[in-house]
């Protein structure tokens, strides 16, 4: 699997996901917070995915910055003008991507387990599997596990109507749509940078959850 990038991108990628990975560990650690006070083990599994999740985006971030540095160091020599990952020599960028790609993986299911409390004893099980026979089909994987999480926010929301609930469910489907658009860079790369900016949309949206968090009622749009 080879993933290309539009040049004019590198580097601005990395910022979104430095900023996404601050958001995130921002939210991990009010999650935490609440977990504290409620001992609810969705709260718990909400630390955990979004504190995993953030440590994979501050990696592919300081990746993401490291191929715009060698981009710019080959470009010295036109002949060498190019980047790319997962091409045919494995090297640091490549390993980058896969400490974000499993960190992903571990996350999501923790993100599932919060709408499965009768899987929740088998969680070690449940969220380490043998994920390196699928990597090369990471972001179809991804939205099919997230796509769960997906729908059950959203039957929340339809159940609640509450505002909460609503930024949740759709933190959760920028989310997906992140994954489905580089699923799609094929065929534009112009898909490449829309779905940096959805991803930070995402996150966004669950920042102003917590913006909007209070003790008397779920934080979180759990339901």
């Amino acid at each position: 699997m080879e993933i290309l990038f539009p040049y004019s991108f590198l580097g601005f990628d990395s910022g979104i996901y430095l900023v996404a990975a601050i958001i995130g560990f921002v939210l991990a650690y009010y999650a935490f917070r609440t977990h504290e006070l409620t001992s609810n083990k969705s709260h718990f599994y909400l630390y955990m995915g979004f504190a995993i999740l953030s440590m994979g985006l501050l990696i592919l971030s300081m990746t993401s910055f490291y191929t715009f540095i060698n981009y710019k160091v080959l470009c010295a020599t036109p002949e060498n003008c190019y980047t790319a990952v997962f091409d045919s020599t494995l090297d640091m960028r490549d390993f980058g991507y896969w400490i974000y790609y499993v960190s992903s993986m571990v996350a999501y299911c923790l993100f599932v387990l919060m709408y499965l409390p009768k899987f929740r004893e088998k969680a070690p099980a449940f969220c380490v599997l043998f994920w390196w026979a699928v990597m090369p089909y990471f972001h179809l994987l991804s939205f099919f596990i997230i796509s769960y999480v997906i729908f059950r926010t959203l039957v929340s929301y339809i159940e609640s109507r509450k505002t909460n609930s609503l930024l949740v469910f759709m933190a959760f489907l920028f989310m997906g749509i992140f994954h489905i658009l580089l699923l799609l860079t094929p065929y534009g790369k112009i898909l490449y940078v829309a779905a940096h900016f959805i991803l930070l949309i995402g996150f966004l949206s669950l920042l102003a959850v917590l913006l909007r968090v209070n003790r008397k009622r779920s934080p979180w749009g759990l339901g």
